[in-house]
């Protein structure tokens, strides 16, 4: 039991620490709901967008280049965070995520590359830096369980689809209706 006033500030700081962690990893991680939107997604550009015969492996790789992405953006992190600090390099992951998704509702109609690029690239590279540097950060604060403190700021990145996935069922399809396979036209998409 902490008995001064450094102690329980200490203390507070890692709790902090890894509570932001999970935040984080949470709202980053709602992009492993990736494959919950891939109907809707393919359906909208179909219909809206370009090109009209995309299919859904077309869509896929969005998320591999995701995947691709991830890897150098944890390299670079480690870099920015002893340049930049902890708070400042996961309020850029975050702000690249955030931009990402805004810029997507911009360019979902104008072509399918775009979306990859605002989707895969800002997407990967968000949650590579800040999955990094939440979960390296954790491991700091509490030196005699590393592994429980990295783990438990990280956890929102299992647990977001969870918890997201239903909610953008809810929003987008709360009918459970079927994915549009008809232009208004009544074409064969």
């Amino acid at each position: 039991m902490p008995n001064d006033f450094s102690e329980i500030l200490y203390l507070l700081k890692a709790i902090c620490s890894v509570g932001g962690g999970m935040l984080v990893s949470l709202i980053v991680g709602s992009y492993q709901c990736f494959g919950n939107m891939a109907p809707y997604s393919v359906s909208y550009i179909r219909l809206h967008g370009n090109p009209k015969d995309l299919t859904y492996m077309d869509y896929q790789t969005t998320y591999a280049l995701a995947l691709i992405v991830e890897t150098p953006a944890m390299i670079l992190a480690g870099y920015l965070d002893r340049k930049m600090g902890v708070r400042l390099v996961v309020f850029f992951g975050v702000a690249i995520y955030i931009l990402g998704y805004l810029l997507t509702a911009f360019v979902i109609t104008v072509h399918f590359v775009f979306v990859v690029i605002t989707c895969g690239i800002f997407g990967g590279f968000a949650i590579g830096v800040t999955f990094t540097i939440v979960g390296g950060n954790a491991a700091l604060w509490f030196p005699n369980n590393k592994g429980t403190a990295s783990s438990l700021a990280t956890i929102g990145l299992a647990v977001s689809p969870i918890i997201f996935s239903p909610i953008q069922t809810a929003i987008i399809n709360p009918d459970n209706l079927p994915v549009t396979t008809m232009d208004s036209d009544s074409q064969e998409l």
